[in-house]
Order: C-alpha cells, then structure tokens, then sequence
C-alpha cells in the first residue's frame, strides 16, 4: 500500500460530539485543550498523531478526504492540531468521496488497489470500495487497533492490513453492493 487517505470527522478528530462544520470558530486554546466559540471540545483521536508520523516516516503519501461544507474551518483544525505537515494532498470541499478519491490517485498516479481510505461513515466506504481503493470502517476514531502499526511493527502492520483485506476477499464479506469488498474491523 502506497497511499493512505483519512476522513477527519470521527476518524482522526471528533469535534465534540458533532462535524467541524457544526462548530463555531474562532476556536481557541485552553488547558492544552481546544474549544470553540460554544465551549466544544475539539479533540484528535489519542492515536492519530502516532500513526500519521509512523506512516510518513515510512515514506507514504498521505491525503485528506472531507466532505465538510466548511472547509476553511477543516483547515484551521489540521494547522491548530499541528497536523497539516503529515499530509501530501488534501481534498476538503462537499460532494462525494468517490470524487475526492478519484482526485488523489489522479494526483499520485498510482492504481487504486495501492490506496487505503479509512472513513467512519458506511456510505463513504461503501461508495469508495467500488473504485477498487481498500476501504477501512473506523468506528470510535482512528486507533493502532485498526493499523497495527505501533512502534517497531509498521511491516507487520501492512502485513496485517493485507491480509485483513484477503480475509474479507477470499470469505466473500461483501458490501451491500455486489462484488465490491471492503473491511470492518
């Protein structure tokens, strides 16, 4: 796998309870903690920061796929967090995720079958697995539970994203539309 590509809402952020969309910025520090106008908390996924470093330290490209309607709002979140650095292509507007994911192969030129997309949204998973791009259903934020890359076992950690795909494409665990695969775990 080649290129790795994360939704932010509820897969590497959970912008308290609710989409960064339905936050209202100016968003602010306090504590360490980030908050917005309402006092919501804005917090990233405790292994989110981990896994983006372990990954671009392993020379991967890595991308954003957002759907937010408030994508200058998504963009301050990444520089707030100090994670924009990590990521190599960033497609943040509305509409389908197909067409974000069309965009950054576009972009990186390399086939679909070498992307992994991780999203907390079936939809999003269910429309992009027919592209070919190997899907990840992150349920609860993005954890090392769902990459197996903890430190010292990136290898292992694509072995294992690897064969959790065989898994699923040898046992026939299909989408709801037919002769597409994608994982949940």
């Amino acid at each position: 796998m080649e290129v790795f590509v994360f939704d932010l809402d509820f897969t590497i952020w959970n912008a308290g309870d609710t989409f960064c969309s339905e936050t209202s910025p100016p968003y602010f520090w306090n504590d360490e903690q980030l908050f917005d106008q309402q006092g919501r908390w804005i917090r990233l996924y405790p292994d989110s920061v981990g896994i983006l470093k372990r990954l671009k330290k392993a020379g991967k490209i890595l991308a954003v796929a957002s759907r937010t309607n408030e994508p200058e709002w998504a963009k301050q979140l990444l520089q707030l967090f100090d994670i924009e650095k990590y990521f190599d292509i960033m497609e943040i507007y509305p509409g389908s995720k197909v067409t974000h994911l069309k965009n950054i192969q576009e972009k990186v030129g390399c086939p679909f079958d070498q992307i992994v997309f991780f999203d907390d949204e079936e939809r999003n998973i269910q429309e992009v697995s027919l592209t070919g791009v190997k899907c990840v259903y992150v349920k609860n934020g993005l954890s090392f539970n769902y990459t197996s890359l903890k430190k010292g076992h990136y290898k292992k950690g694509l072995k294992n994203i690897k064969q959790k795909i065989g898994y699923f494409q040898t046992n026939n665990i299909k989408s709801e539309r037919p002769g597409k695969s994608f994982l949940r775990f």
